[in-house]
């Protein structure tokens, strides 16, 4: 159980813990890890297109550039909504204050969780919140929470849209909705009693059902703004992304899901259209969320740039 308590937290900052701990956040050691991620992504993205280089030279694409531009815009859009949801789940946890350091911190862990993954994506966060004693509670805690709410999001989703859930599929995705603010006031004791905790995951729920709408459109528009798929494939795109992402998250060891993502993605949509389209489709997709993410990471670092420059005049 993940439990809040407000007691005084304990300050994990001490000894060799220390001592590492200084080391991560010295500015070389910032700037060879925001080099070294950038340079992993790109290396990654890079592998994969020419591991599968003929099936997307030999698809016949039919860009539409206005579908294209709203895929990105819709990709961008899932994650700010990532990031405005990470920031309340930390302020109920302790962590009351955004800061210029606490906007960089989540830019940087936001690419480290696309490569090299979750467990260093995670150890980013409690290493930027061990000085307020809230390692534990916001970077462990607060991504457990993050992560369990993403998944039972994605599985509603899943299950109010995917042609084979049909007919009690939506009727199963509303029950869950429903309790899932119920059973997660249960597990994550907030102060402020149980009304307050219900109310604090109502509107986490709520900001990734958003985010999920945004992200699944974003793949839909792209896919469709790519190749001619019939007029029909909506529900069948859309939950057929979210199933593959919840799949990909399950494996918290894998960068993103790399690889089972792409393969989920291809064996749902190739229902719809030829395997080495669907492959190629797949592939593409995860260099939209790749882009996005490094795009949106930029704004994020300059936008806490400027806020620190304002702080100091």
């Amino acid at each position: 159980m993940i439990g809040v308590s407000m007691a005084r937290p304990r300050t994990v900052d001490a000894g060799s813990f220390g001592r590492v701990t200084r080391i991560v956040r010295s500015p070389w050691s910032r700037r060879a890890t925001s080099i070294a991620v950038l340079a992993i992504s790109f290396g990654a993205l890079g592998w994969i297109t020419y591991a599968n280089w003929p099936a997307i030279v030999t698809t016949e694409w039919a860009p539409d550039p206005g579908r294209l531009i709203a895929a990105f815009a819709l990709q961008i859009a899932s994650a700010a909504i990532a990031t405005q949801l990470w920031f309340s789940i930390a302020a109920r946890l302790g962590a009351t204050r955004r800061t210029s350091a606490d906007i960089r911190n989540y830019a940087y862990t936001l690419l480290s969780r696309r490569l090299p993954g979750a467990p260093w994506h995670i150890v980013g966060r409690s290493l930027h919140y061990a000085d307020a004693g809230l390692a534990r509670r916001v970077g462990i805690g607060g991504s457990t929470i993050e992560w369990a709410l993403a998944v039972a999001t994605g599985v509603c989703v899943w299950l109010a849209l995917a042609p084979a859930t049909a007919p009690l599929g939506p009727f199963g995705a509303i029950f869950a909705i429903v309790a899932i603010p119920f059973v997660g006031g249960v597990i994550v004791r907030q102060r402020g009693g149980a009304f307050s905790a219900r109310r604090a995951i109502a509107l986490w729920t709520a900001y990734d059902l958003i985010g999920w709408a945004t992200g699944c459109g974003a793949m839909y528009f792209l896919f469709t703004g790519l190749y001619p798929f019939p007029n029909d494939a909506l529900l069948t795109l859309v939950s057929s992304t979210a199933a593959a992402y919840v799949a990909s998250m399950a494996v918290v060891i894998l960068p993103a899901g790399l690889g089972l993502r792409e393969v989920s993605l291809a064996a749902l949509t190739a229902t719809l259209v030829p395997w080495p389209v669907a492959v190629a489709l797949s592939i593409v997709g995860r260099a939209l969320t790749m882009v996005a993410d490094l795009v949106w990471a930029t704004i994020l670092l300059v936008s806490a740039l400027r806020s620190a420059d304002e702080s100091t005049q």
